[in-house]
């Protein structure tokens, strides 16, 4: 097993690597909303409204972790079992002050990135069941649809910042196995704040997942849309959507199975490494979602910037 300094090094190289890259697959969706904000933001596009608002909290997400391995102290990091986790260097004010800031922003940004990854999710549903002819477009202006966002606003901030709010007021951020966040010392708050959203999350987009594949499966987007929508459009859609569901799942089972073990006092090095990789990486999966869409790639190659 790798010692305490032997884990810090190799965290720190991971973060230096995969965190800029994330920050800026995450400024590439950003500057293309920007690029073109009629074809996005003032439109009916609520979905990628929605991988808008997701890819700033990814960015400030990975920035968090280029900013650990940057200013990096070994009282920031627990390794170990649980004995040696409670042998940990204490901090000193000055440190303790700039590792809590760092856990409120993980948490407040961790939470609302998965939320509007929960958000994409359920837009699956919308468009299989709830969206009529030419209501799920990219580019149909409707100026009443920004009202439609609200709700999902309301809940992403508040949730939100109340997960981080809460271990605030109770100072509980501290060192972890990467970096400063819920303190290994709380647990328990962990699996409230983290561990039992985050699952639920997963599993709600995994079941809309497979009842998505299983409705393409039984029957053909191309014919049966073609009688009630534009194909053409609709199936890139859908697609993009799906895409996005697929990554949230994969880059964040990893984190929960990880958390769920430490419950149980076990660490295994795959886990932690495969925590420490996907949260640090996931804005640069997003992105390659992104790039992927057919629509995406037609509209940065061919259309001009929008004055």
């Amino acid at each position: 097993m790798e010692t305490k300094e032997q884990h810090i090094h190799t965290l720190s190289i991971i973060y230096f690597v995969m965190a800029p890259l994330s920050m800026i697959s995450s400024l590439f969706i950003i500057s293309t909303f920007l690029k073109f904000p009629k074809k996005f933001f003032v439109s009916d596009s609520v979905h990628l409204k929605f991988v808008f608002f997701q890819s700033v909290c990814d960015f400030v997400f990975s920035a968090k972790f280029l900013i650990t391995a940057i200013t990096i102290k070994p009282s920031w990091i627990n390794y170990g079992s649980s004995e040696a986790l409670n042998s940990t260097l204490p901090m000193d004010s000055g440190s303790d002050i700039f590792c809590t800031a760092l856990g409120f922003t993980t948490q407040f940004f961790m939470m609302a990135s998965i939320s509007w990854n929960l958000m994409v999710s359920l837009q699956i549903v919308h468009l299989f069941y709830f969206r009529k002819r030419h209501d799920y477009t990219y580019i149909a202006t409707n100026e009443e649809q920004t009202t439609k966002t609200y709700y999902q606003h309301i809940f992403v901030w508040t949730y939100s910042l109340l997960t981080a709010l809460v271990p605030l007021i109770m100072g509980q951020y501290g060192a972890t196995t990467n970096g400063c966040w819920i303190s290994d010392k709380f647990i328990e708050s962990r699996l409230i704040f983290f561990v039992i959203p985050l699952a639920a999350f997963i599993l709600a987009s995994l079941i809309i997942l497979l009842i998505c594949l299983f409705k393409i499966k039984m029957i053909s987007l191309r014919v049966f849309y073609a009688q009630q929508f534009d194909s053409d459009v609709f199936f890139p859609t859908m697609t993009l959507l799906v895409a996005y569901t697929v990554v949230f799942i994969t880059f964040w089972t990893s984190p929960v199975i990880l958390r769920i073990m430490e419950i149980l006092d076990k660490r295994p090095v795959v886990f932690v490494y495969g925590d420490i990789v996907s949260i640090s990486t996931q804005g640069m999966g997003n992105a390659l979602v992104w790039l992927s869409s057919s629509y995406i790639r037609k509209l940065l190659l061919n259309t001009e910037p929008e004055t």
